[in-house]
């Protein structure tokens, strides 16, 4: 499929119709967390002097807990007249309830376009903080006419089970159970593959109007591939191919209309630094036959999604030359975890049974060896994880939708809390 993407696709007349093609750059961080709330270990400080690990929002002092659509309504017009600032109002909502009151604020929703009083909160809270929030696996968002909701990007981590359940499960199962001696059909198959997931592209990269769209290329832990005919090693390749070529394809297709569009690719899981290469070298390589010539217009960044468990070692070498890391936070049997450490590390495991110290080895790891590479933490983050994203100084974290509007305000929260306790600590300073 390599070798005739040119003379087959865009060059068949002779010359490329798009002035547009791909370019790899390393880009830097979209939000910096600076002084004390990137350095600091969070945690609430007790009159000795201990810190404990549990949440701290409650450090908002008297203000009461908007906890109903009537009253984030409220709090929105107070700070909308001036009454009271942004930051209170933020500091004043409950960030466990606010998804629910978001979606019972749409049932008064008049007109598509217009905002809710809950997002204009959430809008707000987006201002705040410098954590940025990435929403997880909305594969059909553009046929949900759902929006980002004020997410940073789209993380796409698992494309392989998508294909598996989604509207090109019917060509994908096609694919996998191909003749192989039938060699016009499988390019015949391989090229409706790629077309109907370039059009699934397409119409993600429109909704999401310039706003990041990472995607992990699928990995070789489908079980799909214990059935496949051959090597499976190289059905692997094929398929990364054909998500390339229709990833690369959809950009192209999108710029044509002057629509922006910023990609990241993840290297699904290397095992060290020489395989991270390899499959980088791939990526680039498909993206210079796929789109000819024409290679300075399109940028990509190419980060690596590692598990937790991964050798600290291999973590640090392969973040000398990605550009961004994702720790994946989903992983069978990870909840056993929490089983398995100390007594004195029991109460401190993430929501999803990962244990903080080992997630703290592995930041540290990567940050001694590059100390400005974007880490995020993926997995259906909670907000009750913030403690721990915070004391790790994660840059990004991703979560599923439904976690989403907890995430963002409950981050914010804790950014507005801990520069007042930094301007009390400075105030006390001042006056000794």
């Amino acid at each position: 499929m390599k070798g005739e993407r040119c003379q087959n696709n865009f060059c068949q007349f002779g010359s490329c119709p798009a002035p547009c093609g791909v370019e790899a750059v390393h880009q830097p961080a979209c939000g910096k967390m600076g002084g004390a709330a990137h350095d600091r270990r969070y945690g609430r400080e007790e009159a000795d002097g201990r810190q404990t690990d549990a949440p701290h929002l409650e450090d908002a002092g008297d203000y009461a807990r908007a906890a109903s659509l009537p009253e984030i309504a409220s709090l929105v017009e107070l700070a909308s007249i001036g009454s009271i600032t942004r930051e209170k109002a933020l500091l004043s909502a409950d960030s466990e309830r606010i998804g629910e009151i978001l979606q019972e604020a749409e049932e008064f929703r008049s007109k598509p376009e217009e905002g809710t009083t809950p997002e204009m909160l959430l809008d707000w809270s987006d201002s705040m903080r410098s954590l940025r929030v990435y929403t997880e696996e909305a594969p059909y968002l553009y046929r949900q006419n759902e929006r980002l909701d004020g997410a940073a990007g789209l993380v796409l981590l698992r494309e392989e089970e998508w294909l598996r359940t989604g509207h090109l499960k019917e060509i994908y199962a096609e694919w996998l159970n191909r003749d192989l001696e039938e060699d016009g059909r499988g390019r015949e198959i391989q090229e409706r593959l790629m077309n109907r997931w370039k059009g699934h592209l397409v119409n993600l990269l429109h909704s999401l109007q310039g706003a990041p769209l990472t995607v992990a290329l699928v990995s070789g832990r489908l079980k799909d591939y214990r059935k496949l005919k051959g090597d499976a090693a190289l059905d692997i390749d094929m398929l990364r191919d054909i998500q390339l070529e229709a990833l690369f394809r959809a950009a192209q297709s999108c710029q044509m209309q002057r629509i922006d569009c910023s990609l990241e690719l993840l290297v699904p899981y290397p095992e060290d630094r020489e395989a991270f290469h390899k499959i980088h070298e791939f990526i680039d390589r498909v993206g210079e036959e796929t789109l000819c010539h024409q290679r300075r217009s399109l940028r990509y960044r190419v980060g690596a999604m590692l598990d937790w468990d991964v050798r600290e070692t291999a973590a640090a070498e392969i973040a000398r030359s990605a550009d961004f890391i994702i720790i994946n936070g989903k992983h069978e049997g990870a909840w056993l975890m929490e089983y398995l450490v100390g007594e004195g590390e029991r109460g401190k495991v993430l929501s999803a049974g990962i244990p903080f110290s080992v997630l703290e080895e592995l930041v540290h790891s990567i940050r001694r060896t590059k100390p400005a590479i974007r880490i995020r933490l993926s997995g259906a983050v909670k907000p009750a994880d913030l403690v721990y994203v915070y004391r790790l100084g994660l840059n990004e974290v991703s979560t599923v939708s439904s976690e989403l509007p907890g995430v963002r305000l409950a981050a914010a929260q804790w950014e507005l809390l801990e520069r007042q306790r930094e301007q009390r600590r400075k105030s006390v300073q001042g006056r000794t």
